[in-house]
């Protein structure tokens, strides 16, 4: 199966390879809450909207091609100002927003002189 990223504005990217760390098909759950103790020690909690849901991609080894598709898929899209669907291996589909656009890096590793590159994605999922 492939990992694809779509957007009506620009040429989708598909990534055949399965990620590194699988990720279960909800994606990490995170709640939406301040939680603190008053000076009494009494907890407060203060929930602050819907739980949101987040996925990282890891690819290890993908190709400068791919990693040159990435880079240009989110320049496309504006990195995080815009959302795209994410449709991962297990063939279902999300609407997501890029979420670690500033600190976006694809380290490189060069094996008899040819590029592979670590791909390490944060996707957060709209709230709808």
């Amino acid at each position: 199966m492939s990992i694809i990223f779509e957007h009506p504005s620009t040429d989708p990217v598909t990534l055949s390879k399965s990620s590194k760390f699988p990720y279960n098909q909800t994606g990490k759950v995170v709640p939406n809450q301040l939680i603190g103790k008053a000076v009494g020690g009494a907890v407060k909690v203060a929930t602050l909207g819907t739980a949101e849901k987040y996925w990282t991609v890891e690819i290890e080894y993908e190709t400068e091609a791919i990693r040159n598709a990435l880079l240009a898929f989110f320049a496309d899209i504006d990195y995080a100002t815009n959302t795209f669907t994410f449709s991962p291996d297990d063939g279902s589909s999300y609407t997501v927003r890029l979420w670690n656009a500033k600190g976006l890096d694809f380290p490189c590793l060069v094996d008899n002189g040819e590029k592979f590159y670590s791909l390490i994605i944060t996707l957060r999922q709209e709230i709808t």
